[in-house]
């Protein structure tokens, strides 16, 4: 397949198709590349999430570390159905969602020679019940297509 330099991990090629899908190994440079997904465009993004338009009915673009640092011990299970979301500096517990709490995840990897890039592992949504009972914030993949 040829390369495409000008939209090798940006948003155009996932938009002219109009989904992207876990399993296609979709990857993207920075967090607005991601955004733009959604119909956005921002000169800069640095937080953890994003809220996305209403359509989507998702309550974020999620951008995990998906291993342990100083604040987060965050994984994906071996079958990728599974985040589990631990805040190591939590002194009153874990954090809390709600029912239909959905997030559109795009882990951060790190590739030695391009640098951070995010990938889309799935929609993930959040159980109060298995959060309780583990006690850590836990998602249980529900889609790995997402139609933009």
């Amino acid at each position: 397949m040829p390369w495409d330099f000008d939209n090798e991990l940006t948003a155009k090629p996932h938009l002219d198709r109009g989904y992207i899908d876990a399993q296609d190994n979709v990857l993207l440079r920075r967090h607005v590349d991601v955004i733009e997904l959604f119909g956005r465009k921002l000169n800069g993004h640095q937080s953890g999430g994003w809220r996305p338009p209403e359509r989507f009915n998702l309550a974020m673009v999620w951008f995990p570390r998906l291993y342990k640092n100083a604040q987060w011990d965050n994984s994906l299970s071996n079958d990728g159905h599974i985040i589990t979301e631990k805040d190591l500096n939590a002194t009153d517990g874990q954090r809390c969602y709600g029912e239909d709490h959905r997030r559109a995840v795009f882990a951060r990897k790190e590739e030695p020679l391009i640098g951070t890039l995010y990938r889309f592992v799935g929609i993930f949504e959040y159980s109060i019940e298995e959060s309780t009972k583990r006690g850590a914030a836990i998602y249980f993949k529900t889609e790995n297509r997402l139609y933009l």
